[in-house]
């Protein structure tokens, strides 16, 4: 009876049905949104750290890591270290 079961559905048993389902800690795609279009707006030329820190005073509840990953995602060029370093005194 099972053999004619497993048989009948074929392959279909075998597929994982969780990778079609969406985790629940994703961010919602209108703050993800909201989060790049203020890094565009007013903070360009900021590094990761310094606009996570000034999101986070502001009430913004993600992750420093998932912040980064939405922004780099997004294309968003981040200030390099040595960029904004004081010149060197000759």
């Amino acid at each position: 009876m099972e053999r004619e079961t497993a048989n009948a559905s074929g392959l279909d048993r075998l597929i994982d049905r969780r990778l079609e389902q969406t985790s629940n800690r994703q961010a919602p795609a209108n703050e993800v949104i909201a989060i790049t279009a203020e890094y565009r707006r007013q903070h360009i030329g900021w590094n990761v750290k310094h606009f996570h820190n000034w999101y986070h005073r502001t009430g913004g509840t993600r992750s420093y890591t998932g912040v980064k990953k939405h922004l780099q995602k997004s294309g968003a060029r981040f200030q390099d270290r040595e960029t904004w370093r004081a010149p060197k005194a000759s």
